[in-house]
């Protein structure tokens, strides 16, 4: 009798493992993946979609497909992390909060185009955006940076091919540069210049 007991709940446990969906992926399962194409996240044993009398379903079949992630990232989102930091009392013992950390403040925020076709010469970079491409025949833009980043915001300004006219930068309302915004010289494709915001001061770091 024991062991007819144990080989069924032996049976069950199998048969119990084959309906959870099998993850890989650690705290955040199924999940769209940035810049990735939609994908299986968990198969069933049986092909519920199978009503032919008499047959045998189908194993292995897709459950749960997660949709394509998006393409680039828009400055809007989060990752989280632990802080190992001090709490509000000074005590290093407590356990670490988590906490959402912007991708702003890590370089990746979004992707701004300046398309050759811009008319307009003032461009003011929006507070999600963490590089602008300038292209070539932009007649001399001032470019005015973000007047309210995050602090440890990046922001990074590529030159994609060797430009005609020069180019200007400015501060937004209330902060300032360090070294000062103002006239660029280089013009040669695949200069980068980036800045790091801290206080009130962007920071120039290349």
């Amino acid at each position: 009798m024991m062991k007819r007991l144990l080989a069924a709940l032996g049976a069950l446990a199998i048969v119990s493992s084959l309906a959870i969906p099998a993850f890989a992926v650690g705290q955040w399962p199924g999940l769209p993946v940035e810049g990735g194409a939609s994908y299986c996240a968990a198969y069933s044993v049986f092909n519920t979609g199978n009503t032919v009398p008499g047959t045998l379903p189908t194993p292995n079949q897709c459950s749960v497909t997660t949709p394509a992630g998006t393409t680039s990232f828009t400055g809007y989102e989060a990752v989280p992390s632990d802080s190992y930091g001090l709490n509000q009392n000074g005590n290093t013992s407590a356990p670490p909060q988590t906490q959402l950390i912007s991708v702003l403040q890590l370089g990746n925020g979004g992707f701004t185009n300046l398309a050759s076709t811009t008319s307009s010469t003032a461009v003011t970079v929006s507070c999600q955006a963490s590089v602008l491409f300038e292209n070539a025949t932009v007649t001399n833009p001032t470019i005015t940076f973000c007047a309210t980043p995050l602090q440890g915001q990046k922001f990074t300004l590529v030159w994609g091919a060797n430009l005609t006219t020069g180019i200007t930068t400015a501060a937004g309302a209330g902060s300032t540069c360090v070294p000062a915004c103002g006239a660029i010289a280089v013009t040669t494709a695949g200069t980068t210049h980036q800045w790091l915001y801290e206080g009130t001061v962007w920071y120039q770091i290349q």
